[in-house]
């Protein structure tokens, strides 16, 4: 028995052990603190363990043989977990979450990710071995354990299951953290209880889990708005979303001019908005805010599940008022199940990966930004060739994602030396070179120009929800009619369909939430998703409202500060009206989704 228990124990100490050595920058533990992520942490691991050895004392019911697979699989979950926790660590910034569910429906592109990044298809073998020396080195524990009568298992586990049973079907089992601190509480975290609380938490629920208010108060937060025609406007439209751009890089000047001097002219030759802030750490998350104007909702982002047709909808506005919609994307069709759902959505043509030639150069996630952007001016001179026709043209990109591959010769600096520095530098590259060859076209001048990220790198800070790490640089270009600026005040991702409706003086039935980002001393505010927690960012501050918890507040933009104060009640409201009047929308489908910018936009 030791010996189980010491070979489950122990790669969970090991990740705890990383992530402790590997604390995101400027984020430093007290002695209080680091007590409290080991203490807490051994109990988040026992726990781990209990729930493991309840199915290892299960299958000994069954029989030795079912016991002894139980037990290799158990020990097998902890080292994968555990590797899998390091990764999302370094990746993403957290341990493993409930960004494992969504991979797992993507065995293909995933697997060609793995095979790419770690020659996954080499360590078949070794992992093979590796699992059958475990689970032979398990044989006398399992025989061990098989000498108890399966009568004093069955009467030793029925209390158990009986209660785990309860625990899982009335409350949402989540690791146990110790502060508000989200360094210390991933450092206490196991991939383990992360994986069974995704898998539980109801993400349907909204009452008696957050803050609610009445219809009465929620209509008196909200308000409603309507495009109104604009004089003069853009013909076109190109939207392009970059992918995780760009994170510290940029608000680093010597970085920024080191490894984005492209994107640092671009921002002086339209709007720039410096206060802008993405909603969450995925692309799911960035497309549900810039092609539908949603806040985000627990759980995964709206766009990948059933019904999200329902959600408003940028392009169909756009397809209503005439114009000729395209979605380009270099990478698979069906990953994230992106070519239906940007079907589904308005898009009349999708362009993905199969549809380029197999000689460009593509990664495992697809072809090269440079070679994207190529296609994205032929798709434009083909389509505004036509007498009279008005074209949206919305583009993502690829470039800069592990494993951060990109054509050799375009930039000073090593393309085989797969750094995320230089992976920026060339989506900058291949951003400023698709730019610099728009401007010699006849629709330039008639092109509004929508460039944002769909989020930042990765989240880091010690803060509950980092709010600071969503922020993203974001510029609008329109050569024939915007003057260049710098917006400073608070804007989302989600403001970016009503602002370009605006822009372009279309009045649209698709109800966004969000405002018009160019209105003339436009203040925002900002909503963001971490972890099933959700935060609102305002001049005020940031309000966050907890799980089964007192909402909290935190001054400024809450980064580092892990001591909230619990949060008035006049900030409470304006966040729960916003999230909560979101949530009964989508629940109630499309009939629901009335009108409604963010409270006080």
């Amino acid at each position: 028995m030791a010996a189980l228990l010491g070979a489950m124990l122990l790669p969970l100490l090991l990740a705890r052990g990383v992530i402790a050595l590997n604390l995101p920058d400027g984020d430093q533990w007290s002695i209080g603190e680091a007590f409290l992520a080991w203490g807490y942490g051994a109990l988040n691991d026992l726990i781990a363990i209990a729930l493991l050895s309840t199915i290892i004392g299960v299958a000994g019911c069954v029989g030795r043989r079912a016991m002894h697979t139980a037990m290799t699989a158990s020990v097998a979950a902890c080292v994968v977990v555990s590797l899998l926790d390091v990764f999302f660590w370094f990746e993403f910034g957290n341990r493993t979450d409930r960004l494992v569910f969504h991979y797992l429906n993507y065995p293909v592109e995933v697997w060609a990710f793995l095979e790419d990044q770690f020659v996954f298809s080499l360590l078949i073998v070794p992992i093979a071995v590796a699992a059958a020396l475990l689970h032979r080195a398990l044989s006398n524990s399992a025989v061990a354990l098989a000498t108890t009568s399966r009568s004093t298992l069955s009467m030793a586990l029925t209390p158990i299951a009986t209660m785990t049973l309860i625990v899982v079907t009335v409350t949402e089992p989540a690791p146990l953290r110790p502060t508000m601190s989200r360094a210390t509480n991933e450092a206490a975290s196991n991939g383990i209880l992360n994986v069974v609380h995704a898998a539980l938490v109801a993400e349907r629920r909204w009452h008696g889990v957050f803050p609610a208010l009445d219809l009465t108060d929620r209509e008196l937060l909200m308000t409603e708005t309507q495009a109104a025609p604009a004089a003069q406007a853009p013909r076109h439209v190109i939207l392009i979303i970059e992918e995780s751009f760009a994170g510290d890089t940029w608000w680093d000047g010597d970085k920024r001019r080191k490894f984005m001097p492209n994107f640092d002219r671009l921002r002086n030759e339209g709007v720039y908005f410096d206060r802008l802030y993405a909603t969450g750490t995925r692309t799911t998350r960035g497309l549900e805010a810039l092609l539908h104007g949603y806040p985000p909702l627990p759980g995964i982002a709206l766009n990948q599940r059933a019904g999200f047709e329902a959600l408003p909808s940028l392009p169909r506005a756009l397809a209503a008022a005439g114009f000729d919609t395209a979605f380009v994307y270099g990478g698979w069709p069906g990953f994230s199940n992106f070519a239906n759902y940007w079907r589904g959505i308005g898009f009349r043509d999708v362009v993905t990966r199969d549809d380029f030639d197999s000689e460009h150069f593509q990664t495992s996630w697809g072809v090269a930004d440079e070679v994207l952007f190529d296609r994205v001016l032929e798709e434009m001179d083909r389509r505004t060739g036509v007498e009279g026709r008005r074209v949206f043209l919305s583009t993502l990109t690829v470039s800069n994602h592990r494993p951060y591959d990109f054509p050799d010769g375009r930039i000073e600096f090593p393309a085989d030396e797969r750094r995320l520095e230089y992976a920026i530098a060339y989506a900058d590259w291949a951003l400023g070179r698709f730019m610099q060859l728009a401007s010699r076209r006849a629709w330039y001048d008639q092109t509004l120009f929508v460039i944002m990220p769909d989020h930042s790198p990765r989240a880091h800070g010690g803060a509950v929800i980092p709010v600071a790490a969503y922020r993203v640089p974001g510029i609008i270009i329109w050569p024939g009619g915007l003057a260049a600026t710098q917006r400073d005040g608070i804007a989302s991702l989600m403001d970016v369909p009503r602002t370009i409706l605006s822009a372009m003086g279309i009045a649209s039935d698709e109800q966004f939430f969000g405002g018009d980002m160019l209105a003339v001393d436009f203040n925002g505010v900002a909503p963001v998703e971490h972890d099933y927690r959700l935060g609102l960012l305002t001049q005020q501050g940031f309000t966050v409202l907890l799980r089964n918890e007192r909402a909290v507040s935190f001054a400024g933009d809450g980064m580092n500060d892990a001591r909230p104060l619990r949060a008035n009640a006049s900030d409470e409201r304006r966040a729960t009206a916003l999230f909560q009047s979101a949530f009964e929308r989508w629940q109630g489908g499309r009939s629901t989704m009335r009108a409604s910018v963010v409270p006080g936009a």
